[in-house]
This record gives structure tokens, C-alpha cells and sequence, in this order.
């Protein structure tokens, strides 16, 4: 075990810790990548699918983890209904194609941050609100921006709620001139 694992548990933390890693797990070479537990949280039906598909497609960002992988892994890891397991799929497939469409959108109503300086949470957070209402067109504007609000409180920085904020509405208040281009 890493010694500096031991400045922030005890021994017996550190041993449930490293028996939930695989077998084959090297923390030389291996990346842990890290899960809120949402299970816990007292979130509504589609906030807690929309926080379960922004694990996801984090995970996707800082690992080669096979998607289908990354989806099962996530949504095995909480209790979620049929239509909730439905929805993460749907904003995961649904966002992933659209990914360098919905960064380039980004990077242009964002300018002052390149798009690998934009936290990753914040950047996934953004993408899947850009889907929803601009792609599949699954969520009313301003809810999906209020939805993203709500996720960046609970998994990003302090700063993230406002910048959230500030580009989504930016990329809606010229969603008009998007759609027809």
C-alpha cells in the first residue's frame, strides 16, 4: 500500500479500500477514478441519472475505459429505475458523437478558457446540458441550465456553479442562430 494512504486512514480503512480494487490493480500504473456516492444524496429522479451519466462521461475523459464498461460499472453502483438506467444511457450515447461539436461551442462562448484548462466536471457538465437542449432536445432550456446549476454545486468548485452558468446562457442566448447554421 502507498505510504502516503496511510496520513489519511486507518488500518482498517485501508484495507477495505485496497480489497474493492481488482486483483491485477498496480498503483504504480493504475488510475483510481474517483465516484461521488450518489446513492446517498436526496436528488430527484433525472438530477441523480444526470449526476450517474456525469461520472460517466468523466470517467470516459480521464481513462481508455470501454464505454459500455463505464455505463454498466455506474449504473450497477446505485439503485436506479428503468426509465433513470434509460436516461443515463441516453445522455451518454447521446452526448459522446457530439462531443467536438459541443466542445468547439464551448471554446466559442468561452474564449477566455481553452477547452483542456476547463475543469473536467464543469466541461462534462456543460456537454450533457448543450445535448439535452440543443441536440436531443430532451429539456427545456432553462431547466436544463438550472440542472447543470444544481450539478455543478454538488461536483465542481466553488467557481463552477457561476461559470456553468455563464456559458450555457451565453450558448442559449444564441441558440437561434446555432439551430439554423
Amino acid at each position: 500500500m502507498p505510504n502516503y494512504m496511510n496520513n489519511y486512514m486507518d488500518e482498517s480503512e485501508n484495507n477495505e479500500l485496497f480489497t474493492q480494487l481488482p486483483e491485477d490493480f498496480d498503483p504504480e500504473q493504475d488510475e483510481i477514478i474517483e465516484s461521488i456516492v450518489i446513492d446517498n444524496m436526496d436528488l430527484d429522479d433525472r438530477t441523480r441519472a444526470r449526476g450517474i451519466a456525469l461520472q460517466s462521461l468523466y470517467e470516459m475523459d480521464m481513462s481508455d475505459h470501454p464505454v459500455n464498461l463505464i455505463l454498466k460499472e455506474r449504473i450497477d453502483s446505485v439503485q436506479l429505475d428503468d426509465l433513470q438506467k434509460e436516461f443515463v444511457e441516453k445522455i451518454v450515447t447521446g452526448v459522446r458523437p457530439f462531443i467536438h461539436q459541443i466542445d468547439g461551442l464551448i471554446a466559442e462562448y468561452a474564449p477566455e478558457w481553452p477547452i483542456d484548462q476547463i475543469a473536467v466536471i464543469d466541461r462534462n457538465i456543460i456537454r450533457i446540458s448543450v445535448w439535452e437542449f440543443a441536440i436531443g432536445k430532451t429539456t427545456p432550456i432553462k431547466v436544463a441550465i438550472n440542472e447543470s446549476v444544481e450539478l455543478a454545486k454538488l461536483f465542481g468548485s466553488e467557481s463552477s456553479p457561476r461559470f456553468v452558468n455563464g456559458v450555457l446562457g451565453s450558448i442559449a442566448d444564441h441558440i437561434d442562430d446555432l439551430i439554423h447554421q
